[in-house]
């Protein structure tokens, strides 16, 4: 994988500059929400009942007089608007306030990712620093075997002594503990 196809990949996936997109999409929310109090507010009320009444008159001579009970259905409406005229310039300074935390929300969004993309890219440095320092060690080890194995050699024709040959034993496996480090 290429660094710019990391990058790609960072800018694209990465949970950290998602979160902070999405809270700046909840920010841009702000500003149709301040405009809003230039918009008039309408109310629609109802009221539906049923009523029934039943009539009884009393007549002069203490006897009471029925009439047919009334039963009546009623409904009433009303509908209201209101619309602003002044309200004291704070329907501009909300609006004001609302674009002023949207620009401050983008840099903390560009900044996120500036930082985000930075890490990515000394990941990925460091990567590929560790991969050359693993090749490094692997192909010091090699060196130090076949140095070991000539050293081995010359001790076996009296060249060299048995404190020769455990310096290059040593100087190996020091070289298999780098290699195993690096991996």
């Amino acid at each position: 994988q290429t660094l710019e196809e990391s990058l790609v990949k960072t800018y694209q996936g990465n949970p950290t500059i998602g979160a902070q997109r999405a809270k700046l999409r909840a920010i841009d929310e702000q500003v149709p929400q301040a405009l809003a109090n230039w918009r008039p507010t309408v109310t629609f009320s109802t009221d539906v009942g049923y009523a029934n009444e039943d009539l009884t008159a009393n007549g002069n001579n203490g006897s009471s007089i029925s009439f047919p009970t009334e039963n009546r259905f009623e409904r009433s409406y009303a509908l209201q608007v209101a619309h602003p005229v002044f309200r004291g310039f704070r329907t501009e300074a909300e609006t004001k306030r609302a674009e002023m935390r949207i620009e401050a929300e983008r840099q903390r969004l560009a900044n996120t990712e500036q930082q985000v993309m930075r890490d990515s890219i000394i990941a990925f440095m460091n990567v590929v620093r560790d991969e050359a320092v693993l090749d490094l060690s692997i192909n010091n080890e090699q060196v130090l075997r076949k140095q070991l194995e000539a050293t081995v050699d010359r001790f076996e024709v009296g060249e060299v002594t048995r404190t020769d040959v455990s310096q290059a034993e040593a100087r190996l496996a020091r070289a298999t503990s780098d290699r195993i480090t690096a991996e």
